[in-house]
């Protein structure tokens, strides 16, 4: 985490030095990968890698309040903050009174409300007048460096800042790639289970990639491993692929149904959420293990268990 945030700020300087927008790209990807990295910290107490996500103009304290206390306590529903603070823009529930435009026309205008959330929530913070000293002093460690290493041109610095932030911005908010919360078994209007059990939740509300689980960077970069992550959110995220045979037997055990999904079918769910209009009346129910959580795809991560 340390050299993806270190790798950040020379790109930014060299991004500048040398008047590069391909180059601000790329740290603006790195920039949300930091951010994103942090996450894993902020879990925890109060440390300073935490801060890192501070970068990005978002806060520790929000998300702390509203990823923590929120969305992993009652995930996917109308309680959980990253489902419903999208609204108006965005409506992921199966709601019979969404119009047409937040249905298909939301699809157009995605990349550019993801792209200026982190402004949004740094100018609200502002304007609210909540920025906390330590929040204003790290966002804004980036804009002196442009500044040198463009040679002293403050606009030319403003402007790049405001690339590399929208960039990292729209990476951030675009995760489903690895883990994703829409293409799942339920979500606030889907009818739940009987069992109103919170870890049988968690595995209702949470989908992994299939190729990617297992992978610490992955995990720690891209919200990889998440139903586990979800299951015990103060876990580091070095340790979650060491609980996937525990994990996998006690699903065996329960008849408890846990599949993962294709690349394709986790970056199109967003989509497909906002479409959708029409609750699923089957609640999510018990079931063997899906074809490609079994024991043997674990037999790796098994071994380094055991070792």
């Amino acid at each position: 985490m340390d050299a993806i945030a270190c790798t950040t700020l020379l790109l930014v300087a060299a991004a500048a030095y040398g008047s590069s927008y391909s180059i601000a790209t790329v740290s603006g990807v790195l920039l949300a990968f930091t951010a994103n990295a942090g996450h894993n910290f902020f879990h925890k107490k109060d440390n300073w890698r935490m801060y890192y996500i501070h970068l990005s103009l978002l806060s520790v304290r929000d998300w702390r309040i509203y990823h923590c206390l929120s969305h992993h306590v009652y995930t996917n529903t109308l309680q959980d903050l990253e489902l419903t603070s999208f609204e108006p823009f965005f409506d992921f529930t199966p709601d019979p009174k969404k119009n047409w435009i937040q249905r298909f026309l939301s699809w157009v205008y995605y990349p550019f409300i993801h792209a200026t959330m982190c402004h949004a929530e740094f100018f609200s913070r502002c304007y609210h007048e909540i920025l906390s000293m330590s929040e204003l002093l790290i966002a804004l460690v980036i804009p002196p460096l442009l500044f040198v290493a463009n040679g002293g041109y403050i606009i030319s610095a403003i402007l790049m800042w405001t690339w590399i932030i929208c960039v990292a911005s729209l990476f951030q908010n675009i995760t489903d790639i690895v883990a994703t919360h829409r293409s799942v078994d339920f979500v606030q209007g889907d009818a739940p289970r009987r069992d109103r059990d919170w870890g049988l939740a968690q595995i209702d509300t949470t989908k992994d990639n299939q190729r990617l689980i297992g992978n610490h960077f992955f995990a720690l970069i891209m919200f990889g491993d998440h139903t586990l992550h979800h299951l015990f959110p103060t876990v580091d995220h070095g340790v979650l692929k060491y609980l996937y045979p525990v994990f996998l037997r006690t699903c065996e055990k329960f008849n408890v149904k846990w599949e993962t999904q294709s690349s394709f079918r986790l970056a199109t769910a967003e989509f497909r959420a906002l479409a959708r209009n029409e609750p699923n009346r089957n609640p999510p129910h018990h079931a063997t293990l899906h074809g490609n959580a079994t024991m043997q795809d674990y037999s790796e991560i098994s071994h380094l268990q055991k070792t």
